[in-house]
């Protein structure tokens, strides 16, 4: 499966016709092999992904792979990957968080062999307003290219699935909607699934935005964690209610222990902010560690 979220706010009329695709007995990670997190005796499962997991200031693939492993050996859940379509010597989809920033090619890290022959999921965002069904044609066919050792797709199977995030909600998720209805991505569309970024607004704006994200046909919301536990739980609660995963961002240093303790019987995922891929020996020592630590109350 593969998850596509949407950041932009302008999109209220981009999706009248669409059909929600969630029930309030929808299982966001039904059929995942990741083993997840087990949370209040098994009452709640939970993800981790690692933000941004790769290098933005370098052109070598391999100090992005070296992220991805320190990640896959941490046991989180989810790679998050920025995608970006180069505006001058277009060579395919890049990884960076911006135009202007270093990058490595797409190609180059999801044909890595550590990550195709783990269960980690993919979590993409596509960056900028990507009108071209060729760019998004570019995109799935790199992903569509990793392949298992048995042949099979290495990001669209039965085991696993990859999050998307359309920066732009309106023009890039809206082609990427209609690319996807072409004949020859028909095997990779019941893997796919659609989520949306929601900054911080007032709770009745967020409740409203919410029930908006559940008629666009999306499957997960992901809401600010500077919005308070008071607040995150009551719309984590409204989401529940529609069938909607909920999504956390961006936990760091500063923000985990309150965050984790107060929203692990709550929440379905939550996004990491680790950039200490030199820490020590130490058992516990790195920040994903700690969390896991939190959440399953060891």
């Amino acid at each position: 499966m593969v998850s596509l979220q949407s950041c932009n706010d302008s999109d209220i009329n981009y999706c009248p016709d669409i059909t929600p695709v969630v029930t309030p007995e929808t299982n966001f990670y039904q059929n995942v092999s990741l083993p997840l997190l087990s949370v209040d005796n098994g009452e709640n499962s939970i993800g981790i992904t690692c933000h941004n997991c790769y290098d933005n200031n370098s052109v070598d693939a391999n100090d992005t792979m070296h992220l991805i492993e320190y990640a896959i050996s941490s046991g989180v859940h989810f790679i998050e990957l920025d995608i970006v379509i180069p505006a001058e010597d277009y060579n395919g989809p890049v990884i960076s968080h911006e135009q202007a920033g270093s990058h490595v090619l797409l190609t180059d890290i999801v044909s890595y062999s550590g990550l195709i022959e783990s269960e980690q999921l993919l979590f993409l965002e596509l960056k900028g307003d990507i009108a071209s069904k060729q760019d998004i044609r570019d995109i799935l066919n790199v992903l569509m290219s990793a392949k298992k050792s048995n042949g099979g797709f290495a990001y669209f199977n039965q085991s696993r699935f990859v999050t998307m995030r359309a920066y732009k909600h309106d023009v890039t998720l809206a082609t990427l909607r209609d690319v996807l209805l072409e004949s020859e991505y028909a095997q990779i569309l019941p893997f796919i699934k659609f989520s949306r970024l929601h900054h911080p607004k007032t709770e009745q704006t967020l409740l409203a935005e919410i029930k908006q994200s559940y008629e666009c046909g999306m499957h997960m919301v992901e809401l600010d964690v500077r919005l308070g536990t008071d607040s995150l739980i009551l719309l984590n609660a409204y989401a529940e209610t529609l069938g909607l995963a909920v999504n956390i961002f961006t936990i760091d240093e500063s923000n985990y222990r309150e965050s984790v303790q107060s929203l692990k019987t709550e929440v379905d995922m939550l996004t990491v902010e680790e950039r200490n891929i030199s820490y020590s020996a130490i058992e516990n020592s790195s920040l994903f560690d700690r969390i896991q630590t939190l959440l399953i109350g060891h």
